[in-house]
């Protein structure tokens, strides 16, 4: 049976004219089973290494689906580009551990009244994207044993 995500995303590809090629489809069933941010040495060495793929094409599919807004870069300033997939809703909110990479989606958009204001003002087209980095429990947990 194949991945529900796969399938959906595969889906936004084809709404979008885009050529579902072996590659993109390849990387497309190997990042959807990430829940932490991956990049695209990721996904290469967590199987499509073994299928052929290079990280050039990878590099290029990763920015396709970022330039689309299919998927989120996360920036945790390390010089590392990492993604995430994501959620149904049209924007991405996010706590990120600075440590294991955990990622939790938050629920609700608390910049939408702003986001109004600005439209007031005459501007279109807006998005946005608000990251919270910190410790999660268990690795803010494991530093305090830690000292």
């Amino acid at each position: 049976m194949p991945n529900t995500k796969a399938s959906d995303f595969i889906h936004k590809l084809h709404q979008s004219q885009i050529k579902l090629t072996r590659q993109r489809k390849l990387i497309v069933e190997k990042m959807v089973l990430f829940k932490i941010p991956f990049g695209a040495e990721d996904l290469y060495l967590n199987g499509l290494k073994k299928s052929g793929l290079d990280l050039a094409t990878i590099y290029r599919t990763l920015n396709l689906f970022a330039e689309n807004n299919w998927i989120s870069r996360i920036d945790l300033n390390d010089g590392y580009s990492r993604y995430v997939m994501k959620p149904a809703s049209s924007h991405l909110h996010t706590l990120l551990c600075k440590a294991c990479h955990r990622i939790e989606h938050l629920s609700g958009c608390f910049v939408e009244k702003q986001q109004e204001e600005l439209r007031k003002k005459g501007f279109t087209s807006l998005s946005h994207k608000v990251e919270f980095v910190g410790l999660c429990p268990d690795c803010n947990q494991q530093e305090r044993t830690a000292l």
